[in-house]
C-alpha cells in the first residue's frame, strides 16, 4: 500500500520559515520573491503483522521536496527546480507512524532550508531576465 500526503502540519512546525528576496523590477521600485518548501510525503508499507508472531512490518518513506517562487502582488507561483529526495524508514505501520515520519522531517530543517537558499540563490539571475521580458525597459 502507498499513500501520498502534503504534510500541512509540518509546514506550519518543521520547515524553515520562507525567504524573501528582493528583486528590482524597474528603475525605483522592486518586487518581492517569497521562496518556500513544499514537501510531499510518499509512504510505502512493507512486511507482515502475522497475528500473535512478532510482526516485521516497517514503513519506508521519502519525502519530495520542491521550492516555490511567489511573486508579492502577482500571484505567480512557480515550482523551480531541482527538487532534493530525503528517505527514512520507521517500525510498525505508515498510518500510526505518520506523526514520527512528520518528526524525522522536521528533524531535517536545517537540511530543507540549506536547499530553498541554494535554489534561491540560482534564481535570482532568471528571474531579473523573467522580469525584464515583462516589463522591458524598465516598464517605460
Amino acid at each position: 500500500m502507498s499513500l501520498a500526503y502534503l504534510t500541512a502540519a509540518l509546514l506550519a512546525q518543521g520547515t524553515p520559515a520562507p525567504i524573501v528576496h528582493s528583486v528590482p523590477a524597474r528603475p525605483g521600485s522592486a518586487i518581492a520573491a517569497t521562496y518556500e518548501a513544499r514537501p510531499v510525503v510518499t509512504t510505502r508499507q512493507i512486511g507482515t503483522a502475522a497475528g500473535t508472531r512478532m510482526g516485521t512490518m516497517r514503513c519506508t518513506w521519502k519525502a519530495e521536496i520542491a521550492v516555490e517562487r511567489r511573486l508579492a502582488g502577482a500571484g505567480v507561483v512557480r515550482t523551480l527546480a531541482p527538487t532534493r529526495t530525503m528517505k527514512g524508514s520507521r517500525p510498525g505501520d505508515c498510518i500510526s507512524g505518520r506523526r514520527a515520519i512528520d518528526r524525522d522531517i522536521a528533524a531535517l530543517a536545517p537540511d530543507i532550508r540549506s536547499h530553498i537558499e541554494m535554489v534561491a540563490a540560482r534564481d535570482q539571475q532568471d528571474l531579473r531576465a523573467e522580469l525584464e521580458t515583462v516589463s522591458p525597459s524598465g516598464g517605460q
